[in-house]
């Protein structure tokens, strides 16, 4: 039996908006958010050079061996409101071009991801269900930032690192 049915809606939000709920992701506020700071791993390599390597390090997996929708929306706000450390200078530029957390250089790389794998996989019939979740997936997340997603260029953080922030080395959810 299958009880998500009870506790979402159908755009994936949960029914009860308790602040205590771990599930519970409130709507970003432009005043009032927090920042994250994640030493990026060395130890994934080449694998940086591509995009899905840092989506993966945040958990962010769609498809059938994909990840819960809650466990994906909690990366896609940790990506976009996160201080990216890198491990080596391999990985700066890499880092560098998704711009600084709550930036629209951050909104337009992300965007950037599900526009490509749209492009490339929606018509290969054995990623519709990826195809499904990465569409659900960006129409939550434009929701979530309907606040600021409109503004020309939006820099809300000055710097691309905060070292008063504590390093955390993996995302609290995937622990």
């Amino acid at each position: 039996m299958n009880t998500d049915n009870n506790l979402f809606d159908e755009d994936g939000n949960l029914k009860s908006q308790l602040q205590h709920d771990l599930y519970h992701v409130p709507p970003f506020e432009e005043n009032n958010f927090t920042l994250e700071r994640f030493l990026i791993p060395s130890d994934v390599g080449d694998k940086f050079t591509d995009l899905q390597g840092l989506w993966t390090f945040f958990g962010y997996n769609v498809g059938g061996e994909g990840n819960l929708f809650v466990s994906r929306r909690r990366a896609l706000v940790a990506l976009f409101q996160s201080y990216l450390v890198p491990t080596n200078d391999s990985q700066k530029d890499y880092l560098a071009s998704f711009g600084k957390p709550v930036s629209d250089k951050r909104l337009k790389r992300i965007s950037s991801y599900w526009e490509t794998q749209l492009r490339d996989k929606t018509h290969m019939n054995r990623m519709k269900r990826a195809v499904q979740e990465w569409e659900k997936d960006r129409k939550w997340f434009m929701k979530y930032l309907a606040n600021i997603k409109n503004k020309d260029e939006f820099e809300l953080v000055s710097g691309f690192d905060d070292s008063s922030r504590e390093l955390q080395y993996k995302p609290e959810w995937l622990i």
